[in-house]
């Protein structure tokens, strides 16, 4: 049997533990980004569109929509009507969560890029534990 590294045996002297970040899988870390990544945008489109619909519930979109239609009196009622419309919420939630996508993914890629050149320059990271004696 095997143990990992520090573990104890049953005789319950401990070993010390040594462990040295020394770089990061560029792709892994895609990978990893691009699931927190859609996490991120579900949460930003139902978010979004949980509050255009406690807006619209409210009659706050409406009342925009009044107010804007009321200060454009020849071409901004249809325009108002149409820019507070679910369609659009819709449209633009789902969007900006594509985006969200993106930007993370690529934000983790460059990330553990920026990683694996301070380790070249600098050596890593080294994290250790020594049990009292």
């Amino acid at each position: 049997m095997t143990l990992p590294r520090g573990t104890t045996t049953g005789s319950g002297r401990s070993r010390a533990f040594r462990l040295d970040v020394s770089r990061i899988n560029v792709w892994s870390a895609v990978k990893v980004s691009f699931v927190l990544g859609v996490l991120f945008g579900v949460v930003t489109f139902l978010v979004l569109i949980a509050a255009w619909g406690m807006m619209s519930a409210s009659g706050t979109l409406s009342q925009m929509s009044h107010l804007i239609s009321s200060d454009l009196a020849s071409t901004g009622g249809s325009v108002a009507h149409s820019l507070f419309s679910f369609k659009t919420a819709l449209s633009v939630s789902a969007i900006l969560g594509l985006l969200g996508i993106i930007g993370v993914t690529i934000l983790g890629a460059i990330a553990a890029g920026l990683y694996n050149l301070f380790v070249y320059i600098t050596g890593g990271a080294v994290v250790g534990f020594e049990p009292g004696k």
